[in-house]
């Protein structure tokens, strides 16, 4: 008699931050919420991390795109004392699998993508806009959320913040305190 195949689970990581960047306080202050920034990884260790921001702080904010991002270099290792929320979200080996091509696709355009400057005039006036290659981070991360399958959405992804991926249903706090300190669960 054959054996069932055991599925081993899949997952996909949200990491919710804040900096302390001027950026990031003046979000921080419109918003009023904890955290400003938010990326997606594929992998615990979050060594496959993406968003949409500056890859150092010595970058103008307008040559911001989209980024594959270091927690333990560039602008987290800058600015040390970032705060942190990892969340780890079950998903079936399709929606990782789709996920995983989205990225990719942006990885082998990225130069062809840049952060939504106008993008955050419509959000913040509530009005669907979607720009062609532009995102902000939570844009981003609702966009690959939402085509993987993996989360809907009820509002157009043009409008999704952070703290509207904040409020979905993600289930268990892998980590949260300083970004320095994951590698202790990560390991």
């Amino acid at each position: 008699m054959e054996k069932d195949a055991v599925v081993q689970p899949q997952y996909i990581y949200i990491m919710f931050t804040h900096t302390g960047t001027w950026f990031s306080k003046v979000l921080r202050l419109i918003t009023r919420n904890e955290f400003t920034h938010v990326s997606i990884s594929l992998d615990k260790s979050l060594t496959q991390l993406y968003s949409f921001g500056r890859n150092t702080i010595k970058e103008r904010p307008w040559e911001a795109g989209f980024v594959h991002e270091d927690p333990r270099g560039g602008v987290y290792k800058e600015l040390s004392g970032t705060h942190c929320v990892v969340y780890q979200l079950e998903v079936s080996s399709e929606q990782y699998l789709r996920a995983k091509q989205i990225i990719e696709y942006f990885l082998r355009n990225q130069s062809e993508f840049k952060y939504n400057f106008p993008g955050l005039f419509f959000m913040a006036m509530g009005w669907p806009k979607r720009f062609r290659r532009r995102f902000v981070c939570s844009q981003f991360v609702a966009f690959v959320l939402e085509n993987s399958g993996t989360l809907h959405f009820e509002k157009d992804f043009s409008l999704i913040r952070p703290q509207d991926l904040g409020r979905q249903s993600f289930g268990a706090v892998l980590y949260r305190g300083e970004l320095a300190n994951y590698d202790t669960v990560a390991g």
